[in-house]
């Protein structure tokens, strides 16, 4: 059984190479890569047992040489970079690997008088990487409470730490794992795991995410820049409890009229609000779509069109950023003749049909929701027997489709002649406000804006 860590036994991290093989021991969430520790000096005493040894150790595998020098990182400087790195190195090759270990320990020189006694660590080069890159367990500016995460994934376990390539994530610190892409969630786990022994909060960990989801460790040492920043208060995982009732205070989030449960929200979704007015709209932007469209107007006119009767606001800022209420989009593109409780056990399966596919956000009416009866219908109404529907429940929706689309059909003539009428009146109304806005620039006075 593996000795429990307790405070008094985790060492202060060493070298490169001494933290990775203290770990090596200690971790199950993750894996360190297969490692030996040479120095220069063992190299010019005897080469050829040096690199015999090397290869019998990788049994002629590619391998990494790597440097691991006791001026690398510290606790309030790190020299991450500053030394020479070889990747892919041919343990059976006596000469190609001598010469990559000199490279490393010739890249100390310039720092350290005896470079030829440090060390230089050699581990076996990891395959099959989905996902590198480098994971602050804190915000190095602030100081705050995120992980923060640059990374590749064009499968190069360089191209982050060289500075070439790299895109960021935050996932903040409280986060519950479950809730994450398998790659992140196996990624979070590790690093927390690695948090508890060295019971520290605030670590730099270059890492692999190999394509069975398996983490690999390529290194872990004190997060130097936050430690410089760190905050006499610093903010705790906890801050981020406090700040969910500050947002739902502070921007009304959003709960749905009939159920008080939370909705989800969407940018994209239905009268797609990022298309219309973006995702930062100025005030006034956000202020004439919302009364133009999004406040009652979205539902009043598909109400004719025997959708349902939903009274609330479409659209909410979450910030300064636009958001539809998925729920009630969903609900007003059910059929009126279906009853209340089956309503919400569609909006319901609906929803997890989203978030089963969130590429679907943009285009829910054509691929979420039965919003009309159409040559597929049939077909598609019987997945829903898979998801808890009886057969009188899909028939009942079927019905109501059915009955809904031929009234369209027939009505068609009148409905058009009514939408006509109405944009008809509304060229009227714009041609007026037009006279009087030029009549008003012509003379003294205020702009009336009476129309019926």
């Amino acid at each position: 059984m593996k000795e429990a860590i307790t405070q008094s036994t985790v060492p202060v991290m060493g070298t490169k190479a001494e933290t990775l093989q203290f770990l090596k021991e200690q971790v199950t969430c993750s894996v360190i890569e297969q490692l030996m520790v040479v120095t220069q000096a063992q190299l010019e005493a005897d080469e050829a047992g040096l690199c015999q040894s090397i290869a019998e150790t990788f049994g002629g595998n590619l391998i990494v040489v790597r440097s691991s020098c006791k001026g690398e990182d510290g606790y309030l400087s790190s020299n991450a970079g500053h030394f020479e790195s070889l990747l892919y190195i041919d343990s059976g090759d006596a000469t190609q690997t001598a010469e990559a270990i000199r490279k490393v320990a010739l890249s100390y020189a310039a720092d350290i008088l005896d470079y030829k006694a440090e060390q230089v660590l050699l581990q076996r080069q990891t395959t099959g990487v989905a996902v590198s890159g480098v994971l602050f367990t804190r915000d190095m500016k602030e100081d705050r409470p995120y992980y923060m995460i640059t990374y590749d994934s064009s499968g190069s376990t360089e191209s982050v730490t060289s500075g070439t390539d790299g895109q960021q994530l935050w996932i903040a610190r409280n986060v519950n794992e479950r809730l994450l892409p398998s790659q992140w969630k196996a990624l979070i786990v590790a690093v927390r795991e690695i948090q508890d022994i060295y019971a520290d909060d605030r670590l730099d960990i270059e890492f692999a995410v190999c394509e069975n989801h398996q983490v690999v460790i390529f290194q872990v040492r004190p997060l130097a820049a936050s430690r410089r920043n760190m905050r006499n208060t610093p903010e705790s995982d906890h801050a981020f409890d406090g700040r969910k009732e500050l947002v739902k205070a502070k921007y009304g989030l959003t709960y749905n009229i009939h159920n008080h449960k939370p909705m989800m929200l969407s940018d994209m979704a239905f009268w797609n609000p990022v298309e219309m007015i973006g995702e930062n709209p100025p005030p006034l932007s956000y202020s004439l779509y919302r009364e133009i469209i999004t406040h009652s107007s979205w539902n009043k006119g598909l109400q004719p069109l025997g959708y349902r009767r939903v009274v609330a606001d479409l659209m909410y800022a979450v910030g300064n950023k636009p958001y539809i209420a998925v729920d009630y989009a969903f609900e007003t593109l059910i059929p009126v003749k279906v009853d209340g409780g089956l309503t919400r056990k569609l909006i319901s399966y609906y929803k997890n049909q989203l978030q089963a596919d969130l590429s679907a956000h943009d285009k829910i009416e054509f691929e979420i929701v039965f919003s009309c009866f159409d040559f597929t219908v049939k077909e598609r109404l019987k997945r829903l027997l898979q998801h808890g529907f009886t057969k009188t429940e899909v028939k009942q929706i079927g019905d109501a489709l059915y009955e809904q689309t031929v009234q369209m059909i027939q009505n068609y003539e009148q409905t058009l002649e009514a939408d006509l009428a109405d944009v008809k009146k509304m060229h009227e109304n714009c041609c007026a406000l037009e006279q009087e806005w030029r009549a008003s620039k012509k003379k003294p006075g205020s702009l009336s804006l009476n129309m019926s």
